[in-house]
């Protein structure tokens, strides 16, 4: 059932058909059907949807409102409020879906491809940021819709290069980011929490956020250095601790850490504490699992100049 306040706005505006897209990115068209009350519920495609990203009871579903009849769909546990790592490898669809709905995806997808803004990798939301991701690493200034024509206006719009230390490895498929996420479940412990690597984590802001759950119990309340360690390397970070929500945030330093292990989008990390709880700094030992396992390739050297 969609809340009646929430519906109440968009109940003009909503078809019959509207789009459920994962946070892996899998979409599922959904019927919409109204009770006699005006109460909008999710019906036939519902069922499937919830099956393939494995809701549990209690979970924590969020959905964002994205034009086009959309809604994209965060998964959060329960019991802990932490979002639901295997909701993002979820595949696709299209095996499934009726020649309908694979003809309104293709109608979708072709006025998507006329839109100035780029909603799909939106996480202002969830980590605070005011500015949208794309996933190949542009980065897009919402527009602003000018109240007195409604026309939306194009601003300022940048383009980052390539990230430097990127390495030169092909797109992972779904199965082996499924096996990369099955092998960080195994490392998790009481003390560790897992990040699967989105844009937002490798492109030029540069930022991770720890949930705010594992921090309340194993970080202190305040602003600290943290150190970040792979094998016997380590990395100074600068912890942030956002006091209203109580998330914490690392943002100085992520950057070379990202950087040093080549860290690309679909990675998966197990950060575990090693320090004692509440310790400064606090010490969280990092385990990567690669999506793709070909090898890394590293910053290659600067090049040297021949003698005249």
């Amino acid at each position: 059932m969609i809340p009646k306040k929430f519906s109440e706005n968009l109940r003009e505006k909503l078809p019959q058909m509207v789009v459920l897209k994962g946070p892996g990115g899998a979409t599922r068209d959904v019927q919409l059907e109204r009770a006699k009350n005006a109460t909008l519920f999710f019906k036939d495609g519902w069922k499937e949807f919830a099956k393939a990203h494995h809701f549990m009871e209690n979970d924590l579903l969020m959905f964002k409102y994205n034009r086009d009849s959309c809604f994209k769909v965060r998964v959060f546990d329960g019991k802990n409020l932490c979002e639901n790592v295997g909701s993002y490898f979820v595949r696709n669809f299209a095996s499934t879906e009726s020649a309908e709905g694979r003809s309104s995806q293709a109608k979708r997808k072709k006025r998507e491809s006329s839109v100035e803004v780029l909603d799909d990798e939106d996480d202002s939301d969830y980590e605070g940021s005011g500015s949208e991701w794309a996933p190949t690493g542009t980065w897009k200034k919402k527009g602003r819709r000018d109240p007195s024509t409604g026309s939306r206006r194009r601003e300022a719009e940048l383009r980052s290069p390539s990230t430097p230390h990127a390495p030169n490895r092909r797109t992972p498929n779904a199965e082996e980011k499924e096996r990369a996420l099955q092998m960080a479940m195994r490392e998790v412990t009481p003390d560790s929490f897992v990040v699967v690597m989105k844009a937002a984590h490798i492109s030029p802001y540069h930022r991770l956020c720890i949930p705010a759950p594992w921090s309340r119990n194993h970080l202190l309340p305040k602003n600290q250095h943290l150190e970040l360690r792979v094998n016997e390397k380590r990395w100074t970070t600068r912890l942030n601790i956002q006091h209203r929500s109580g998330a914490a945030i690392i943002i100085s330093g992520w950057f070379n850490f990202t950087r040093d292990n080549s860290l690309l989008e679909s990675d998966v990390c197990v950060f575990k504490l090693s320090s004692k709880i509440n310790d400064i700094p606090a010490i969280l030992d990092v385990h990567i699992f690669r999506a793709s396992a070909e090898a890394v390739q590293l910053t290659p050297p600067p090049h040297k100049l021949s003698p005249a």
